[in-house]
């Protein structure tokens, strides 16, 4: 494996999460040249992953309401956070990465636009999203269902808006 792989987490394609089944954040190397808080490399595993040690960025194996596979990624839980803010979870197209959590910035019209095409379908046939992370870990599949494109509605009472 090479030493110097480094991509930007909101650039990570099929055939990096392919190589590469699990990544983390190339903390301590935000000053080089081309690198930043969005930097992962990465890591190399034998046997199940610890994900109590670090946080992990692994592949995960996506099912769309209709059937269809996707590959993508998500991040590992932490201190028992597997809410799907913590995870993250995100599908890689050749055209880009689908993002189901917004955080506090709702998605717009166009953006939700873009992502039913980069999917091929609409709402009816990827809502809701089975995922599976694809890589042994210590403690067992992460699994998830992603209702929806989702935002934190309310800061203070973590309340989260589903958009479809």
């Amino acid at each position: 494996m090479p030493t110097r792989v480094r991509r930007q987490v909101y650039k990570l394609t099929p055939e990096d999460l392919n190589k590469f089944p699990v990544w983390e954040y190339a903390t301590g190397e935000e000053g080089k040249a081309g690198q930043d808080e969005a930097t992962v490399r990465p890591v190399k595993t034998s046997g199940a992953l610890d994900t109590a040690e670090s946080g992990f960025i692994v592949r995960a194996a996506f099912v769309l309401a209709d059937g269809t596979q996707m590959i993508g990624f998500l991040n590992t839980p932490f201190q028992g956070d597997d809410s799907l803010g913590r995870l993250q979870p995100v599908i890689a197209t050749d055209q880009g990465q689908i993002f189901f959590w917004y955080g506090m910035m709702k998605p717009d019209a166009r953006i939700l636009e873009q992502r039913y095409k980069w999917l091929g379908r609409k709402s009816k046939a990827v809502f809701p999203v089975q995922v599976e992370s694809d890589v042994r870990l210590k403690d067992g599949p992460v699994r998830t269902t992603i209702p929806g494109f989702m935002a934190m509605k309310d800061f203070k009472t973590k309340k989260i808006i589903v958009i479809k």
